[in-house]
C-alpha cells in the first residue's frame, strides 16, 4: 500500500493539462465550423435571391409581350406595366422604349413586301423580391430587346 499512495503524490497532473488542451482544440473547430457555415448559408441565401429576382424579372418581361404582342409605342415612345409574382410579394416594374426602326430583316416570308419593317424595341424589367415581412431582399435589372415586323415604322421614325 505504501507504493500506491507513494506514486499518487507523484503525479504532476499531465493529464488534466492535455484534457484541457484536446477540448480548446475542438472548440476552437466547432467555432470555425460554425463561421463557415454561416457564411455558405448567406452565400446560399444571396444565390437564391438574385435567382429569383432573375426569374421574376423574366416572367414580368414574358407577361407584357404575351398580352402586347403588337407592340406599337411609336416614335420616342414609353410604356409602362406592373407585374406581381404569382406569390403575391414579388414584383417587377417593365419599360418598353421604341428604339429603332429598320428594314424587316432577311429571312422572314415578309422581307418581299418592302412596306415591312422591323421594330425595335429595349424592354427593361426590373424586379424586387420581397419576403413575407415586405422586406426588400433584393433587386435585379434584366434588358431585352424585342424586334416585331409590322406594316411601316410608328410616325415620326424614318428607316434605315
Amino acid at each position: 500500500m505504501t507504493k500506491y499512495s507513494l506514486s499518487m503524490t507523484h503525479q504532476k497532473g499531465a493529464a488534466l493539462v492535455v484534457g484541457l488542451i484536446v477540448l480548446l482544440v475542438m472548440t476552437l473547430l466547432g467555432i470555425s465550423s460554425m463561421s463557415s457555415i454561416t457564411t455558405e448559408l448567406k452565400i446560399a441565401n444571396n444565390s437564391q435571391t438574385h435567382n429569383t429576382g432573375f426569374q421574376v424579372a423574366a416572367s414580368g418581361i414574358f407577361a407584357v409581350l404575351d398580352v402586347n404582342s403588337g407592340i406599337d409605342t411609336g416614335a420616342g415612345g414609353v410604356q409602362t406595366f406592373n407585374y406581381v409574382a404569382p406569390d403575391g410579394l414579388s414584383r417587377s416594374n417593365v419599360t418598353i422604349t421604341y428604339s429603332d426602326c429598320q428594314q424587316a430583316p432577311m429571312g422572314f416570308s415578309l422581307t418581299q413586301d418592302i412596306t415591312m419593317k422591323g421594330v425595335i424595341h429595349d424592354i427593361r424589367s426590373v424586379a424586387q423580391v420581397i419576403n413575407a415581412n415586405n422586406d426588400i431582399l433584393g433587386t435585379v435589372t434584366h434588358v431585352n430587346g424585342v424586334q416585331t415586323i409590322r406594316p411601316g415604322c410608328p410616325a415620326g421614325a424614318s428607316p434605315q
